[in-house]
């Protein structure tokens, strides 16, 4: 992704979050080029501690850099774990026409970013993503997601309620 420091400069460049309405031009956090600024810094860190409205990250971000940001192509530097369990992928591919190609768009993604509701992130908290298992009815796959030792953060008969 070291191309992305080529792009013109900004305060800030972020992809569109494909999976909300276009028109509605909302950008996504999960991936940001932040041009180093103490004043940003400054203006940023007043938002997060002081903001009247508050909000989780995206929303700041939005809110302070939604009508100026570069955007970035969400494809390929932006994809979510979640678009191979979806049955429409027209968000992503930008199109009704295009044919989804799950392995040629994993080959083509520079950034997978989880999030796959209900399935629990893979750093969460053995009891946690036992508690996702047990209230939602996942599929196999997801099971096998969500207790995946691929890893290093599986959840074995022994975890503990703490450990990962």
């Amino acid at each position: 992704m070291d191309e992305l420091f080529l792009l013109p400069s900004a305060p800030v460049a972020m992809p569109l979050a494909y999976w909300f309405h276009q028109e509605d031009k909302v950008f996504t956090s999960a991936l940001m080029l932040i041009e180093p600024s103490t004043a940003e810094f400054s203006r940023l860190a007043d938002e997060i501690w002081d903001g009247v409205s508050g909000g989780y990250d995206m929303d700041i971000v939005n809110r302070m850099y939604g009508d100026t940001a570069l955007i970035i192509p969400h494809r390929p530097y932006m994809l979510l774990t979640g678009e191979f369990r979806s049955k429409d992928h027209e968000a992503y591919l930008g199109n009704a026409d295009e044919t989804w190609d799950a392995d040629r768009v994993l080959e083509a993604a520079k950034y997978l970013h989880f999030s796959d509701w209900p399935v629990p992130k893979p750093l969460s908290t053995c009891s946690k993503r036992r508690s996702h298992l047990a209230k939602y009815n996942l599929s196999p796959v997801n099971k096998m997601i969500a207790t995946s030792d691929s890893f290093g953060w599986g959840c074995t008969k022994n975890s503990g309620p703490d450990d990962r």
